[in-house]
């Protein structure tokens, strides 16, 4: 409640300022003070939400709530420097000739002082708990710092030495604004798409599942990690027999395995088993599956970690295939010419298309 209150006396004083002075960046100040009050209230409570347990219908948690959050407060900065923009504009147009004030000085000091301390608060219960709403918030609060400073100078150059600066340092303020709302916008987004994991993270628990047992598993692929926000992750991993090893005690040893990640890492994890094909029947697999691939379109390449397993009775194949940028439009399409190319093959598949290099 400490930030909202501060705010709102900041953009209250301010605005008093701005209208007793006549300087429009002063007023666009206050403007931006009160609706970081509104948007201290919206982290608060997306951070509240964000903690909550998941029930039946949101099993992982309620995290991502706080991305919502963070990025409604990222928006707001951008619309609060776009008015700014527009007020800066009109006072070029029409300056303003202040008298200089002590109380006014003051006010704007107090405001730099306040908004550097609310940084480090925001800063440090961003580090805390890795809080998306709470950096958008820390943001806000340098940028404030940063725009209050320059209007504060404004204010003394206006009024001391009548220079007509106010106009020219609100639209420097504006962009300014805008600029860390945008960046703001642009990293929570990409956690919102869904960006790769922390490589520290998938390092570990990949170097984690190996060292588990080193006489039955042989390789770790397509680890993920799956980010609910508010810390809270889940883990997605293939984990691959040493060839040779016994089927029986490796399908025992996954089903252990998901309880030793739990209890070290925390997450719930989902293990799919394979074991590998024989070194022969992998080699005549891959050769059709190149073949027929690069039947299809030239531009379509068999990715490295294709692989081949055995099956109930046949051999299973994992199908990746690295497709140009610009075939993403026609992923369906890919799709059934590969159905149609390996029809009535001695295997059985599944098929991953991957953006990769390719010649258009």
């Amino acid at each position: 409640m400490i930030p909202i209150i501060l705010n709102l006396c900041l953009g209250i004083f301010k605005y008093i300022c701005g209208t007793v002075s006549g300087l429009s960046s002063i007023t666009s100040d206050a403007a931006n003070n009160l609706s970081d009050a509104v948007t201290s209230l919206m982290t608060v409570l997306g951070v509240k939400m964000a903690s909550t347990l998941g029930g039946q219908r949101h099993q992982n948690g309620h995290g991502r709530m706080e991305w919502i959050v963070g990025l409604v407060v990222s928006c707001s900065i951008v619309l609060v420097g776009w008015e700014s923009l527009g007020n800066s504009v009109h006072a070029i147009r029409n300056p303003a000739s202040p008298e200089f004030s002590v109380f006014i000085l003051v006010v704007m000091l107090v405001s730099i002082a306040i908004k550097i301390l609310l940084f480090l608060f925001n800063r440090k219960k961003s580090l805390e708990k890795n809080s998306s709403a709470y950096k958008a918030a820390a943001a806000d609060c340098i940028s404030d710092a940063v725009s209050t400073s320059v209007v504060t100078l404004t204010f003394l150059a206006d009024s001391l030495l009548k220079l007509h600066l106010d106009g020219w340092c609100g639209i420097l303020v504006s962009l300014f604004i805008m600029r860390n709302g945008l960046l703001s916008f642009a990293e929570i987004t990409r956690r919102v798409l869904g960006e790769v994991a922390d490589a520290d993270l998938s390092e570990q628990l990949k170097n984690f599942v190996l060292k588990y047992n080193e006489n039955l598993i042989g390789e770790v692929v397509d680890l993920q990690l799956m980010d609910y926000g508010y810390e809270r992750y889940g883990a997605s991993l293939t984990v691959r027999a040493k060839h040779g090893a016994d089927r029986a005690e490796f399908l025992l040893l996954v089903a252990d395995l998901k309880s030793a990640v739990y209890q070290k890492f925390g997450y719930i994890t989902t293990i799919e088993p394979e074991i590998p094909a024989s070194p022969k029947v992998q080699e005549q697999v891959m050769e059709i599956v190149r073949h027929k691939i690069s039947g299809i379109d030239r531009n379509l390449t068999v990715a490295e970690n294709t692989r081949v397993n055995e099956g109930a009775d046949r051999p299973q194949a994992i199908i990746c295939i690295l497709v140009p940028f610009s075939y993403s439009s026609h992923e369906q399409e890919i799709f059934q010419q590969v159905q149609a190319s390996l029809k009535d093959q001695n295997f059985s598949y599944t098929v991953k298309l991957l953006a990769g290099k390719g010649k258009l």
